[in-house]
């Protein structure tokens, strides 16, 4: 029967798809161990093989486990954060952590595998930059080159792109990966040409995104949307 529901495919009419079903069958066994106790709880996590299946019951223990005891969970989380099937999980304690407190979340995330470290950042700097971005941006300066910086820039520039479009420019070309400056590069332009087109024309020739870019960034069609008149953060000299 699970095998069954695994393969659902989703259907014209609505039928669920199979991650949704995989997703609620997770769900239900998860909810059935943690009420035998987390300990419990991750040894059947811990069990499952590797993929799908054991990603979907860490992000599912995790999140329950968080509630409970949230330093528990971020050791246990931590211990696992190298591995793939751990990703949903570390991200789940790195967002639930910024929004209680993003100096902690990030002294949390810093203190990771650093190939586990990016989309945590993203997660945490999302929340910051919501709630306070100029001590989001303060970090943002005080940090060194790494993979994990350009994570953390590139969802920065991303949050500020529909009201500071040109902070958000400026922060993105700090990135030191070319493909996540390219990619955040051009977010942000696209994102600026719907909400004052021209300033994106003009900041375009000279904003480091390749030429075939640019010129597929200029046809693509753009709904025109106000801007807003939002204080700069551009990052300080370094």
């Amino acid at each position: 029967e699970m095998e069954a529901n695994r393969k659902t495919e989703e259907q014209p009419n609505g039928v669920l798809r199979r991650g949704d079903v995989t997703q609620r069958y997770i769900s239900q066994i998860a909810s059935e161990q943690l009420k035998k106790g987390v300990s419990t709880a991750i040894e059947w996590a811990e069990a499952l093989p590797d993929g799908e299946l054991k990603s979907s019951a860490f992000d599912q223990v995790t999140e329950r486990y968080i509630r409970s005891d949230i330093d528990a969970a971020k050791k246990w989380v931590s211990s696992n954060a190298e591995k793939e099937y751990a990703q949903r999980a570390v991200s789940e304690v790195a967002s639930h952590l910024s929004r209680e407190n993003p100096q902690n979340a990030v002294d949390w995330v810093s203190s990771l595998p650093t190939n586990a470290q990016g989309q945590a950042y993203r997660e945490v700097m999302q929340n910051w930059t919501r709630n306070d971005p100029e001590a989001a941006s303060n970090h943002l300066v005080a940090m060194k080159p790494s993979e994990a910086r350009d994570s953390a820039v590139s969802s920065f520039a991303a949050s500020l792109d529909r009201e500071d479009p040109k902070s958000a420019a400026t922060w993105a070309a700090t990135i030191d990966n070319e493909e996540t400056r390219i990619n955040t590069l051009k977010t942000v332009a696209q994102s600026w040409m719907r909400t004052d087109a021209e300033a994106a024309k003009a900041w375009l020739p000279n904003s480091g995104l390749p030429q075939e870019t640019q010129t597929a960034i200029l046809e693509t069609p753009t709904r025109g949307r106000p801007t807003s008149d939002f204080r700069s953060r551009r990052p300080r000299q370094r």
